[in-house]
């Protein structure tokens, strides 16, 4: 399946984990030798998981997108790693 963006694969895979109710989110957020940003967030539920990456300024995106769906009361928060 082909998505506009990271995020929307992210909406996607949190849309398709609803019915679960063991969800875990954990992302890692850096950047690569050449300076690029580097997104990467990992969903893992009972039905399957999914693992979305992004560069540059999507990558910025993206992790808003996930902070702002762990600050909501959906599912327990996973630490970043670092």
């Amino acid at each position: 399946m082909a998505f506009r963006s990271s995020v929307d694969a992210f909406m996607y895979a949190v849309h398709e984990s609803a019915t679960c109710m063991d969800l875990k989110v954990a992302y890692n957020v850096g950047f690569m030798r050449n300076g690029i940003r580097h997104c990467n967030v990992q969903l893992s539920y009972c039905g399957g998981g999914y693992s979305i990456d992004a560069y540059d300024g999507e990558a910025e995106e993206l992790f808003r997108a996930v902070k702002e769906y762990l600050a909501t009361p959906h599912i327990p928060a996973i630490m970043p790693r670092i």
